[in-house]
């Protein structure tokens, strides 16, 4: 109480005897920061040691694994022993991983694992699924009695919340209805949000996914606890090391290079290409859609039945093709030919948007691999996309878009102007008009042109542009900000077509461009 009176009196004590000061949070190190290393290389002074996950995966994909590591500078150890660095496993129960805790060994995921090769950079675990789950959860997972959803997630979000989810125990519905126990969510501007607070179905942040995952199983009776009510997170999938420093620990000293490593270095480099900047990277492992090596076709489609398969937000893309081709089905990039569109992740793509005015089927993957299991094309009956959430954000329904016998006539009678930084790109968005029926002219019209057109039909001139555009949309904008035509976003484009109605009102440019 004498503190409490003091402080009020003189204002806050920034170094009072009896308030201890904030701990500093602990550095992490991936290696040494002063090492310059070659992008490939960037496993090097790593010694792996492989352990429970030949409970799971195959002999062949554990050998793929120890390949990456090989190619870009780590080492394999077949026994835990002093030189081992890291020890890839799935769980803190085994007794090997126990003894890696206690000599303070980096205990990590082939989530973290695959996320690295992703980065090209050895860096400390970011996400609860890079971390072994604890021992306390035994041989079953915590959350096996929820029934979870999710909302405003999409892509590579979308996807590892799905694999946090299945970590956990839970069961995940495409779908949020009375059944479910939580909604996980992005944002809490949505329908499912609403319909949580009215059933009284706790809503949450990933946070408290994340929390679980990481030992801390109070969190599930603390739903409401501020901590998992924030949901303007700028990371999504933070981790509370507070809760795992006994894994932590390994991380405070950074990995630094022998000098065999270093020679190892010199002799590698000069058979290194330059690194490469902006390059793609591919997914390396594990691939999401499990393809056999191999595919044994029993029953060839029929002539006129044969799937015309592209593909968007795919992994294991080789292996996808490899199985279509191999069953008698044929591997398109050109959405006019295609018949079906086959996705693991889903997400508002290119290719999706020009999939709904030319092909017949929304696929899962798993259809592609279950097919190359059984030898044939199984019927698509169970294998139907899951496009809820997309549906949902947008306020459509893809499936029955399909079903639409006026999809290739949407914009019929518009001709279109499409400004060249719009995004998605011009061709892209020329190529979505056109399959929807309506013409796009290389070049804008005159003023006096386009008031002649819309005169005669009005809105059937129209620009699609953007803000970074505003010296082409300019002459078009007259003084009182009006424009002599419709000047809109692309959204108006993508959504008329996923909507299969014209609504170009929410999408107009504002006519503050004009000033």
């Amino acid at each position: 109480m004498m503190q409490s009176a003091v402080a009020m009196k003189g204002g806050p004590a920034q170094f009072s005897p009896g308030r201890p000061t904030p701990l500093p949070r602990p550095q992490y190190y991936g290696h040494n920061p002063n090492l310059k290393l070659h992008p490939e290389l960037f496993l090097l002074g790593c010694i792996f040691h492989i352990i429970e996950y030949d409970e799971l995966h195959s002999a062949a994909e554990i050998e793929e694994w120890k390949l990456i590591i090989k190619k870009h500078g780590g080492e394999i150890e077949s026994y835990y022993g002093p030189k081992v660095t890291h020890v890839l496993c799935r769980t803190q129960r085994h007794g090997v991983v126990m003894q890696a805790i206690r000599d303070a060994k980096r205990c990590i995921t082939t989530y973290w694992l695959n996320d690295i090769v992703l980065k090209r950079q050895l860096l400390p675990p970011w996400q609860a699924l890079h971390l072994p789950t604890p021992a306390i959860f035994g041989n079953q997972k915590p959350a096996t009695k929820h029934n979870m959803s999710i909302s405003g997630f999409e892509g590579e979000e979308r996807l590892r919340i799905k694999q946090m989810i299945d970590e956990s125990g839970a069961r995940m519905t495409p779908y949020f209805s009375k059944s479910n126990t939580v909604l996980i969510c992005r944002q809490i501007e949505n329908q499912k949000y609403k319909f949580a607070k009215e059933w009284n179905i706790p809503a949450v942040n990933t946070v408290w996914l994340s929390d679980i995952l990481l030992g801390n199983l109070n969190a599930m009776q603390q739903c409401e606890a501020p901590k998992y009510q924030q949901f303007t997170l700028s990371c999504h999938f933070r981790v509370d090391y507070n809760l795992v420093m006994h894994l932590m620990t390994a991380w405070k000293s950074p990995i630094n290079l022998t000098q065999e490593s270093h020679e190892r270095v010199k002799r590698t480099l000069s058979e290194l290409p330059p690194p490469v900047s902006g390059a793609k990277k591919a997914r390396t492992l594990p691939p999401m859609e499990a393809i056999p090596q191999e595919i044994v076709c029993q029953r060839q489609p029929a002539p006129d039945a044969i799937p015309h398969v592209l593909f968007s937000q795919v992994d294991n893309s080789d292996g996808l093709k490899h199985a279509v081709t191999t069953l008698g089905g044929k591997v398109t990039n050109n959405p006019t030919e295609a018949t079906h569109l086959v996705m693991t992740r889903v997400a508002r793509t290119v290719k999706l948007i020009l999939a709904l005015a030319t092909t017949r089927h929304l696929v899962s993957s798993k259809w592609v691999s279950d097919s190359a299991v059984a030898g044939q094309f199984l019927p698509l009956d169970n294998y139907r996309l899951d496009v809820s959430e997309l549906n949902e954000q947008f306020k459509c329904d893809l499936h029955k878009v399909l079903d639409a016998p006026g999809r290739s006539k949407l914009f019929e009678g518009k001709v279109f102007f499409v400004t060249p930084q719009v995004k998605p790109a011009c061709k892209d968005v020329r190529q979505m008009i056109e399959l929807g029926g309506g013409v796009v002219e290389k070049n804008p019209r005159t003023i006096k042109r386009i008031r002649e057109a819309n005169a005669e039909k009005p809105g059937s001139y129209v620009i699609v542009s953007c803000p970074e555009d505003r010296i082409i949309i300019q002459p078009f904008i007259q003084k009182a900000k009006h424009a002599v035509c419709q000047i809109c976003t692309t959204e108006y484009v993508m959504q008329s077509i996923m909507q299969q109605r014209l609504c170009i009102e929410p999408h107009i440019i504002k006519w503050e461009l004009g000033s």
